[in-house]
């Protein structure tokens, strides 16, 4: 800085650390524009408001079966929309609950997302508030087309059946699900059809970066269709590579919403779209058995956990194994006394007592979480065979 001067080696020392800091940080600031080789992991984003941390719930279950067959999981961003989803979303519960490599990020962070809606503002389709919703994601996307090469942005209510990611082959910009706009006898093949974004794969380069860009310019009119701008967008910058993903990527008014036509027709990804309530939304998935959760654990961040311990304990039963054993549950629990604590347990060591026989061998089995969680509760605290010897009590 002016009128500062290398006085001795303290002073050299110190001005070296922060030339190198210096370096250091436009080496970082401009390595990833740099450095995209087009085999990155993928950076999933998607967005959860708390009016619909229900169908958020149910998509994570659905997502966590598609990241099982992947070689090469991607990295998932949530974006909490107000402050009620971003503090359930942060519980512990919560937290054990989400996929591994994922971070929740609110939407006060992203520079320019504007403010966040009050609690009582309905976000139902069409809405001032889903307008408002749906005006942000061009913001969203170019923040993190920024930061990372290759990113994939979902709609909760896109449910994720198999593997998308090798089918985004070939020298492109943009793979996005095509938005079919009659209800019947449509086309994918119909030149008027729109790219949809609520469902679309994208490269970080300068194209992809100045749609993204764009279209975050034509929102600032106000909150409007979000489908149409962006298509807009695409046209409006000259050069830009787009796959139109058809019959394997379906909308809601391109197929049958059964559990036999999934079954035969084995889509990539299903989009629950061309349906206005969510009500209506969630009926959809439940009659084509895509919706694996029950009211309370897409509801209440308590059951939420329970349905993590769940798994992990069923884990340790083996993988080809459905059922779990109280052993196996006491484990999970004492594992995990974050997760126990938010699914409606507390560890506390024991003092003075003598270490607890092991269980016996033959010891019932449970199926449903929720009826080994009531035996639990009606028999009060229960010392365990495990290191440190931990007490378990439910609330």
């Amino acid at each position: 800085p002016q009128g500062t001067s290398c006085s001795g080696d303290a002073g050299c020392k110190c001005n070296d650390r922060m030339l190198a800091l210096l370096a250091l940080w436009a080496l970082l600031a401009t390595a990833k524009a740099g450095e995209c080789t087009g085999e990155e992991r993928y950076h999933v984003v998607m967005t959860a408001s708390h009016q619909y941390l229900d169908i958020v719930s149910n998509w994570v279950i659905i997502y966590k079966r598609a990241l099982a067959k992947m070689k090469n999981p991607p990295t998932l961003e949530i974006i909490a929309e107000d402050d009620e989803a971003y503090e359930l979303l942060s519980l512990p519960a919560y937290a054990e609950f989400l996929p591994p490599d994922t971070v929740v990020t609110s939407q006060s962070a992203i520079p320019g997302a504007g403010e966040e809606l009050t609690g009582g503002e309905s976000i139902t389709f069409q809405s001032q508030g889903f307008k408002t919703l749906m005006s942000r994601r061009g913001r969203y996307l170019l923040e993190t087309l920024r930061k990372h090469c290759r990113v994939l942005f979902t709609d909760s209510d896109v449910m994720w059946l198999d593997d998308p990611f090798p089918r985004f082959k070939g020298d492109y910009d943009i793979w996005g699900q095509v938005h079919v706009k009659t209800r019947t006898e449509g086309s994918f093949d119909d030149p008027e059809a729109l790219v949809n974004p609520g469902f679309m794969a994208v490269r970080s380069n300068e194209r992809t970066i100045a749609v993204m860009q764009k279209w975050t310019d034509l929102m600032q009119d106000g909150p409007t269709h979000n489908m149409g701008k962006f298509n807009d967008a695409l046209a409006a910058v000259p050069g830009v590579k787009v796959f139109r993903l058809k019959g394997d990527f379906p909308e809601g008014n391109m197929m049958d919403w059964t559990e036999e036509w999934i079954k035969q027709s084995k889509p990539v990804v299903v989009h629950n779209n061309w349906v206005g309530r969510k009500d209506s939304k969630k009926n959809r998935f439940v009659k084509s058995g895509l919706w694996p959760c029950d009211p309370k654990t897409c509801d209440d961040p308590t059951m939420v956990a329970r349905r993590r311990l769940y798994e992990i304990a069923t884990q340790e039963m083996g993988a080809k194994r459905k059922e779990m054993s109280a052993s196996s549950l006491w484990l999970a629990l004492v594992q995990n006394p974050e997760l126990a604590k938010a699914a409606g347990f507390a560890t506390r060591p024991l003092k003075g007592r003598e270490p607890p026989e092991p269980f016996p061998a033959k010891h019932p089995k449970e199926r449903s979480l929720d009826r080994l969680l009531r035996l639990l509760g009606s028999s009060g605290s229960m010392s365990l065979p495990v290191k440190g010897y931990m007490e378990i009590f439910y609330h």
